[in-house]
């Protein structure tokens, strides 16, 4: 995606002074969250197809909703000495306007730009992991947020003048990334895809077969696994591509090709609906299908993922013949 942040900034997460300092800067940006979704703003589409920007606040804007101590709020990075911080906040009605809504990422996401869009990841995944990470794990004590919302610790501490440190926890907790294998099947000849779609997706959408990874397991053990759980079909080699963060629910999409060692299938009908071979002409069709913004949940037509999911980069890399089978 291509986050355009420094990330890299232990030494001002650590000092409580200095980072105070960068909050409250004239500088620093802010993106607002209401119930998970960010602040945006439309704007007319431009050549790129961007037609959605992240509507940044100053703290002057945000400070009000600072005062809560409910309220979230992460360092995301500094770009050229300004610093960006994300906040969820409890009231969406001050930031709302003609122009900026929240809007959920999921609907947003074709219509920003890669940076954009990146930071957004980046904000919602953390912002997520506070809302459901305020009671430590260990002993189910409040946790406060620290080092700029990159950790969180149990208040259950030890006091100075106690000998007994049984009872206490201060535990610290760091954010959750669940990983997913998601892979597209290919065929024993290399000259078609295998494509499965659930009840729940719209009609005519078709995507790649994916599944949480399970303790103890290798990335090819997870896709050989899953791939016989879901469609029945084995697989021999395994090819990783790329990956993807996927901040919706926290996982990191880790993405591959898998050679079948034939295309028989049995399909899981607790986890699918069907699955079907897949001829390069007709993927390259799904695949031009799958721009038409305006109509992509409304066409009944036979298409893949939009270009923002990882799944749809597999199947484009497939039908343009940049993968090496052998």
């Amino acid at each position: 995606m291509g986050n355009p942040l420094q990330r890299s900034l232990s030494s001002v997460k650590k000092e409580a002074k200095t980072l105070e300092q960068h909050l409250k800067n004239e500088k620093t940006l802010f993106i607002p969250f209401y119930n998970n979704n960010p602040l945006v703003k439309a704007l007319p589409k431009r050549e790129d197809g961007v037609s959605c920007l992240i509507d940044w606040k100053k703290y002057s804007a945000i400070e009000p909703s600072l005062k809560n101590e409910d309220v979230d709020v992460v360092l995301l990075g500094e770009r050229e000495s300004v610093f960006y911080f994300a906040v969820r906040v409890l009231e969406e009605q001050p930031f709302l306007s003609e122009e900026s809504k929240f809007q959920p990422i999921r609907s947003i996401a074709p219509t920003l730009s890669a940076q954009e869009a990146s930071i957004l990841a980046q904000a919602q995944a953390m912002l997520d992991w506070h809302r459901k990470c305020k009671h430590c794990s260990h002993c189910g004590h409040k946790t406060i947020s620290i080092e700029g919302g990159t950790k969180r610790k149990c208040t259950n501490k030890k006091p100075e003048s106690s000998d007994n440190s049984q009872q206490y926890c201060g535990q610290e907790h760091y954010p959750r990334t669940d990983p997913v294998v998601i892979m597209l099947v290919i065929s024993p000849d290399g000259k078609k895809c295998l494509l499965g779609r659930q009840k729940r997706f719209p009609p005519g959408l078709y995507t790649c077969l994916a599944g949480f990874m399970e303790p103890g397991e290798s990335i090819e053990e997870a896709v050989r696994r899953e791939t016989e759980e879901e469609a029945g079909v084995a697989v021999g080699k395994i090819i990783y591509w790329s990956s993807q963060p996927w901040p919706m629910s926290g996982q990191l999409m880790i993405g591959c090709y898998a050679i079948a060692l034939s295309e028989n299938t049995e399909v899981d009908k607790v986890e699918l609906e069907e699955v079907i071979w897949v001829d390069v002409d007709k993927l390259k069709e799904a695949i031009k299908e799958s721009y038409v913004q305006d109509s992509f949940l409304s066409s009944n037509k036979f298409r893949v993922p939009p270009p923002i999911a990882i799944a749809h980069k597999l199947c484009a890399a497939f039908a343009e013949g940049l993968i090496t089978l052998i």
